[in-house]
């Protein structure tokens, strides 16, 4: 009777200690895409501007017109946004 006792506590410690690894993997997993998505819509919004800005300054040194930028549009297909609805929007710089 010891022994079934020591061998289902082993089994409970062993299945926690896997869920709470998979816990951690799965937040830092969350949190990595949280932090790319985030990136790239500040670079889009914030960074892609100046840098469009120069760009048409050098052209204009060289006698090159540059087209207005196309607007950033942004679609998140998984419907995680905190509104709960239609989560897409454009931007125009």
């Amino acid at each position: 009777m010891q022994i079934a006792y020591l061998a289902y506590i082993g089994g409970i410690a062993t299945f926690g200690v896997q869920l709470v690894l998979f816990l951690r993997w799965l937040h830092r997993r969350m949190r990595d895409d949280e932090v790319m998505r985030a990136f790239v819509r500040d670079m889009a919004t914030v960074q892609l501007p100046y840098l469009h800005k120069a760009l048409r300054i050098h052209g204009r040194a060289m006698g090159v017109e540059i087209d207005d930028p196309p607007p950033i549009q942004y679609v998140e297909f998984n419907n995680r946004g905190k509104s709960g609805g239609y989560n897409g929007f454009t931007h125009h710089w």
